[in-house]
């Protein structure tokens, strides 16, 4: 997974910070982007921001399906197996938003992992940027993924406990056959 979010990252900024002529694309594919990397550094700086990227997805993961579980819990009658649709769409909608309680550290892990020359791990490229652009920096683009978040994910839960309850009642109709 972190060898694809390296390449991402680096296809996503290199007009604005890459190679000799700034705003000229470098690579067209993440095939061109990992040579590089091989090429350049070894195999370690194709997996660059691997740890970065598993401690990224790992408190992310755990507010977000952690805030469903538990609001999905709240939000559930007694008696009910399952909250309302509303109950649904609010608690992915909230679960997606407690997801970017990462964004700071998403950052640091963009900035380290979108330069592909750079050989600084995660407290270096915190402390460069500190630096460089301050506090706001981690948390730029803040307002649009909350946006996105929110309506996404109330999306993508009900679609999950939809699709749930339609298995459940075609694995109920097998057994009465």
């Amino acid at each position: 997974l972190a060898v694809s979010e390296r390449a991402k990252c680096i296809l996503q900024v290199q007009r604005r910070t890459g190679g000799a002529l700034k705003g000229h694309v470098l690579y067209t594919g993440p095939m061109q982007v990992w040579r590089h990397l091989y090429r350049t550094g070894g195999l370690a700086s194709v997996a660059k921001g691997f740890h970065a990227t598993l401690l990224r997805d790992g408190i992310g993961s755990f507010f977000y399906f952690g805030t469903y579980e538990y609001l999905k819990q709240k939000f559930t009658a007694d008696g009910q197996d399952s909250p309302t649709i509303a109950g649904t769409l609010v608690a992915g909608c909230l679960a997606g938003i407690a997801n970017w309680v990462i964004l700071p550290l998403d950052t640091v892990k963009t900035r380290m992992v979108a330069d592909p020359d750079s050989r600084h791990g995660m407290w270096r490229t915190y402390r460069k940027l500190m630096r460089k652009e301050g506090p706001g920096a981690l948390f730029r683009g803040f307002s649009a993924c909350l946006c996105r978040a929110g309506p996404a994910n109330a999306a993508c839960f009900l679609g999950y406990e939809a699709a749930m309850k339609l298995m459940y009642h075609i694995d109920s109709l097998q057994f009465q056959a």
